[in-house]
């Protein structure tokens, strides 16, 4: 497509935002190849399936994948999302899944990014198995969320946090969102806050941070690899 017509489909875009004509905005926005931003669009109004559309189409697999799962109860589609940017690895994964303990985890920590193993953790959570597979997962996140070399994902931390409210891992949260605090992640303070107040219906008063004290969460760190957007 030519840039200028992409430029025209997304002032068009603004205009029917600007009009309150949210589904007509993402369909220009889908037309100007702006895939993340009809997406996201698509979600807001609830029509996840073009949601999922339109993540694909911007070679979006893990959004594609979580949103198959968590949205659309559809966690077998989301795993062959998985196995296609990871092929053979999650056939591994399935065969050794009877192996996990709270210091293992059987994908090699290489070939799989924190993204991978959260969808997939989701995957289980939907399919009624895989609570212990959890903690290594959210130890994961955490370290890659604390390890101020990583580039901050904010994903990483949406989904780690989802997974441990919906097993009711309170604790889990904690550790997640205090991982953000301490790799300086931008407004994790206010996050935690937030989510205090939400779930738990409590005023939470944070330390402050002491920056030369970081420590990798218990466990080993499995994931060293950078997720993309």
């Amino acid at each position: 497509m030519d840039v200028s017509e992409s430029a025209l489909y997304e002032r068009a875009a603004d205009c029917y935002l600007a009009a309150g004509m949210p589904a007509e905005a993402a369909r220009c926005l889908r037309a100007a190849g702006a895939y993340r931003r009809s997406a996201e669009l698509w979600g807001e109004l609830g029509l996840w399936s073009e949601a999922v559309t339109d993540f694909r189409s911007g070679q979006l697999v893990h959004q594609a994948a979580w949103t198959l799962v968590h949205e659309l109860g559809d966690p077998r589609e989301a795993r062959r999302l998985i196995r296609m940017v990871r092929p053979g690895e999650l056939e591994a994964h399935e065969a050794r899944s009877a192996m996990v303990d709270d210091d293992y985890y059987p994908f090699a920590p290489d070939r799989f990014t924190v993204r991978d193993r959260l969808v997939l953790a989701r995957c289980d959570a939907a399919e009624g198995t895989g609570p212990d597979s959890l903690p290594p997962v959210l130890r994961a996140a955490a370290n890659h969320l604390q390890d101020r070399r990583q580039v901050f994902d904010r994903l990483v931390e949406d989904w780690a946090v989802t997974l441990a409210e919906q097993h009711r891992r309170y604790d889990q949260v904690a550790l997640i969102y205090a991982a953000s605090l301490r790799g300086r992640r931008r407004n994790a303070a206010t996050r935690w806050r937030d989510w205090a107040s939400r779930v738990l219906h409590a005023e939470l008063t944070l330390p402050p941070v002491e920056p030369d004290r970081v420590r990798p969460v218990s466990g080993p760190v499995l994931d060293g690899a950078r997720g993309r957007r």
